[in-house]
């Protein structure tokens, strides 16, 4: 059971695009996955975010020390 002082982020969501990994860049340091996201899942290659559960809030953009995590819809 988990208990919240404020509505589920995945239900509330607003309109922001998911962030993505470039797994061409990724140096594989895993510190995004050392933060605790649901999202972000290890794979034997780069680790991936997975799109239906990333709010994003952006937060594993700031982490990543080599800035290969993006949000989607930016170029």
């Amino acid at each position: 059971m988990i208990i919240s002082r404020r509505p589920c982020a995945l239900l509330e969501r607003e309109e922001k695009e998911p962030c993505r990994i470039d797994p061409e860049r990724c140096m594989r340091c895993n510190r995004c996955l050392k933060m605790g996201c649901p999202a972000i899942v290890k794979t034997d290659a780069a680790p991936f975010i997975d799109a239906s559960q990333c709010v994003g809030c952006g937060l594993c953009v700031a982490i990543c020390p080599h800035g290969v995590i993006e949000m989607e819809g930016k170029d």
